[in-house]
This record gives structure tokens, C-alpha cells and sequence, in this order.
């Protein structure tokens, strides 16, 4: 039997809605699942962090949310592939200090063994 973290993604809104939890209340095993191991996170300042970057920044806080709004979606599927195309914005902290960020993310989803897993993301300040 799966546990909650891993129990299947099958539509990839649901996995954007289920990233955008666990970077409100971080947890490894279900970032894990969510980002592919080659995954690279784009920020709005050009640089590119690895899934494990990425995860660490967020499990011991030096990237937090506290709030997080996604809207504006709109999902283009080829086959195993889906490109979501969203609208972010959160308040949260960065090294401490308090951020509000206002971004145009992409995110590149890829079907894996029944499970959405997230292969890239990029953002631009909105």
C-alpha cells in the first residue's frame, strides 16, 4: 500500500497543487517523489538549483512559504510530457529575509511510472 506521499499523481494540476504544499510544509520523501532526480529549479534571477539544492534549501529553512497563490494556469500535454504555465505568488523568506515574490513560472512535468514528476521549472518576475 503507498503511502500519502506516494500515492499517484494523475493529472498535473494535482501535482503543481501538491509541490505547492510541501513547499508551504517541506518534507524529503515527498519532495522526492515530486521532483525527478535531474530536475532543475529556475529562479527569476537566473540562477538553477538541483532537486537536492532545491529540497535542502527548503527542509532546513533557508527557503521558506508561508503562503503561496498559484492562478492563471493553463496545461499543454504531449504524451508523457506536460508543460503547466502559472502565475505565482507567495511571502515567505529568503536567508532570513522576508520576500514576496511575483512570477510567470513554467513547469515542465514528465509522466513516471504513473506519477507526475517535475523535470524542470523556470520563473520571470511578473
Amino acid at each position: 500500500m503507498k503511502q500519502e506521499s506516494e500515492v499517484a499523481i494523475g493529472d498535473p494540476l494535482e501535482a503543481c497543487r501538491r509541490l505547492t504544499a510541501v513547499m508551504q510544509a517541506p518534507d524529503r520523501k515527498t519532495l522526492e517523489a515530486l521532483l525527478h532526480p535531474d530536475c532543475l529549479w529556475g529562479h527569476s534571477d537566473g540562477r538553477l538549483q538541483s532537486r537536492g539544492d532545491y529540497a535542502d534549501a527548503l527542509i532546513t529553512g533557508r527557503s521558506a512559504f508561508h503562503v503561496i497563490e498559484t492562478s492563471d494556469e493553463v496545461v499543454s500535454r504531449f504524451g508523457d510530457v506536460a508543460v503547466v504555465d502559472q502565475t505565482f505568488a507567495a511571502e515567505g523568506s529568503s536567508a532570513g529575509k522576508p520576500v514576496r515574490p511575483r512570477l510567470r513560472t513554467t513547469l515542465v512535468w514528465k509522466l513516471d511510472g504513473g506519477d507526475w514528476r517535475l523535470i524542470a521549472r523556470r520563473a520571470a518576475q511578473k
